[in-house]
């Protein structure tokens, strides 16, 4: 097994100088999973592919959203650790584990603390020298989000699916054929999760081996990791797409029900049921199409970069895009078990506070207090 001793071909942002690239300003050959910085092991700097500014900006990104993502967690554990203690008064004799909309969120909160403290290990360093592979750190919290974080957001859209499918019946042939179809969309969807879950593992491999001497065995854990997160990542877009199609049918077939329940009944309740699920429609699609357009992305650079090895000089761009992906997919979890309605007291405080300060309402006279 050869030892890198020189510039591969060109530095791409910088000069090779005696063998190893003096990186420009901004620069780096610092990179997650196969870095071009060696001088740490007594070898040369290979390429200089990072641009420190814009991974910087992409860690800070992911930084907020998890900012943003552990502020909504306790609130949405305290509404859902409410409902349950509701669901407990009308017979629900399952414990607090067994509830899975708490499982979700804790598990989600928990999976944000560890991209949290991945990122903030990231930037600490002015040349984002903290990489996938070569930092323990870094490595294990890569390895945690994807060897557990990801059949977590797996279940999640699978009860998101047996939540919002199956409320119609049709033709019996028809129906079979569905069922059949989703039936290969969860295949799909489960066996995408395993693929993706088992990349996390080819970070043991790398943080085993030098970078230096063990530089084509680094290669081949990113090629072959590339190419995992590709497969994986076409399975999600096929099965997202089915469920996607599934849930939307079926939310619409009880929203067009219940609006017709509601015109007849002229029930506040009904109308207020009508409106709460148009939004967990907007919610739930939400996340499916977060899930589909990031898969979509992920599925296209990964193919990249397994098919071209030149390509695994812009991992780290990957890994960064690839939390800012997930950490918005969270969001949108989180979002959809977090209520936002105001209670009664307050939203009539708020109207007449509106009032009060639109100048249309000065020159009408109060009425009556009730």
């Amino acid at each position: 097994m050869g030892l890198p001793a020189a510039c591969i071909r060109h530095c791409l942002h910088g000069v090779c100088t005696n063998g190893t690239c003096v990186c420009d300003p901004g620069w780096s050959g610092s990179a997650d999973l196969l870095t071009g910085d060696l001088t740490a092991w007594g070898g040369p700097v290979l390429f200089c592919n990072s641009n420190l500014q814009m991974l910087t900006s992409m860690w800070w990104i992911t930084l907020g959203q998890c900012t943003l993502a552990l502020m909504m967690a306790p609130v949405t554990l305290y509404q859902q650790w409410e409902k349950l203690k509701s669901l407990r008064t009308q017979g629900f004799r399952k414990r607090w584990f067994q509830y899975r909309p708490l499982l979700f969120v804790a598990g989600h909160a928990t999976i944000t603390t560890v991209i949290f403290l991945h990122a903030a290990n990231k930037v600490s360093t002015p040349d984002l020298q903290r990489v996938v592979g070569i930092d323990p750190l870094q490595s294990i919290s890569f390895m945690i989000v994807y060897v557990l974080g990801v059949p977590l957001s797996c279940a999640y859209l699978l009860d998101v699916l047996a939540t919002f499918s199956g409320g119609i019946r049709g033709e019996i042939a028809q129906e079979h054929l569905r069922q059949r179809l989703l039936d290969v969309a969860r295949f799909c969807l489960v066996l995408a999760s395993f693929i993706l879950a088992s990349t996390g593992l080819y970070v043991i491999v790398c943080l085993s081996v030098s970078p230096l001497s063990g530089r084509d065995i680094h290669a081949l854990c990113g090629r072959l990791m590339a190419a995992h997160i590709a497969v994986s990542t076409l399975l999600s877009v096929i099965a997202c797409s089915a469920f996607t199609v599934e849930i939307l049918r079926n939310i619409n077939h009880t929203l067009r029900e219940r609006a017709e329940l509601a015109r007849w009944t002229r029930s506040s309740d009904m109308t207020a049921s009508l409106q709460s699920l148009r939004r967990t429609r907007v919610k739930v699609i939400s996340v499916q199409l977060t899930v589909i357009i990031v898969c979509v992305v992920n599925c296209g650079v990964n193919f990249w970069m397994a098919i071209d090895s030149s390509g695994q000089q812009y991992a780290s761009y990957k890994v960064a895009y690839m939390a800012i992906g997930h950490m918005q997919i969270v969001l949108f979890v989180l979002l959809t078990y977090t209520s936002v309605s105001m209670p009664s007291g307050q939203r009539m405080l708020k109207l007449s506070v509106i009032h009060r300060l639109t100048p249309s309402a000065t020159s009408i006279s109060p009425g009556p207090s009730a």
